[in-house]
């Protein structure tokens, strides 16, 4: 399957897309004035339709489409509100991606730097891929 074909299944989410295109009708900012005004999409919402766009991947076993789509994240939002999560999400793809090794060394330079419930988010997830679940 083409790198391309692979995105298929996630409409405009794909990571050659301008990220402005994918963010849900919920993300975009509900300003005051007339219905014919165009509404942007508030960076915040662009955030969470890509994180959703991973999670959606990784639901359906594809932890590669899901790094590919948190890499253009990391690029599109080097220091995004959603960052911790994103981490998270990057965990748990590598491992299930077969890349257990590089989930340990991501969560051992991630250790101290986020907050607490995404580090103990991180630890669950590696403890529970070590036991086989």
């Amino acid at each position: 399957m083409r790198q391309d074909e692979s995105f298929a299944q996630f409409g405009d989410a794909r990571p050659d897309t301008n990220v402005a295109n994918v963010a849900p009708a919920a993300a975009v900012s509900s300003g005051q004035g007339p219905a014919s005004q165009p509404r942007q999409p508030t960076t915040l919402g662009i955030e969470i339709a890509w994180l959703d766009a991973a999670r959606r991947a990784l639901s359906e076993s594809n932890a590669p489409v899901a790094l590919s789509i948190l890499e253009r994240y990391d690029r599109d939002f080097p220091n995004g509100a959603l960052a911790p999560e994103a981490a998270v999400l990057r965990v748990e793809a590598m491992v299930k991606a077969g890349n257990r090794t590089g989930a340990i060394q991501l969560a051992e330079r991630l250790a101290g730097t986020l907050p607490d419930r995404y580090t103990q988010k991180i630890r669950a997830l590696l403890a529970q891929e070590s036991t086989g679940r």
